[in-house]
């Protein structure tokens, strides 16, 4: 057995809210469901075209990796948001010995939290969990 959910159909909306519902019925219905499946970690969504009627239990899309690769002072700098089971995210960044980047996103962490890393290519890799951020960054949203 899997700890991944499934999509699994539930109901129609005339199931939930009955023939001829006004919206505020049907939205009235529909909540408690919402909330319901979200405690399973599951997101509650209509059919697709012509079955928009159908109300459905979807596991959520998880986020995908992001990578960056920039210069600064004429050194690469590689940096990466990775998800995580553990934690909302997991931000690496690579980079030569100086590592005057790490010092800078390192300055958003509790003292300590990165885990430095030693690559084949020479460069150092420092790892931050989200759970250790005491300073949010400038563009901090509930998925960054």
């Amino acid at each position: 057995m899997s700890d991944t959910p499934e999509t699994v159909y539930l109901c129609s909306i005339v199931g939930l809210a009955g023939a001829g519902a006004d919206p505020q019925t049907v939205e009235s219905k529909s909540t408690p469901l919402a909330a319901c499946l979200a405690k399973l970690g599951c997101l509650l969504a209509s059919g697709v075209e012509p079955r928009f009627h159908e109300l459905w239990a979807v596991p959520p899309e998880p986020p995908e990796s992001r990578d960056w690769t920039f210069d600064l002072e004429g050194a690469p700098i590689r940096f990466s948001l990775q998800p995580s089971s553990a934690h909302n995210w997991l931000l690496r960044v690579e980079e030569g010995e100086a590592q005057a980047f790490t010092a800078i996103v390192a300055h958003h962490f509790a003292r300590g939290a990165g885990v430095t890393r030693r690559m084949s290519t020479g460069t150092l890799r420092p790892q931050f969990k989200s759970s250790n951020l005491t300073i949010d960054f400038g563009d901090q949203t509930g998925q960054t």
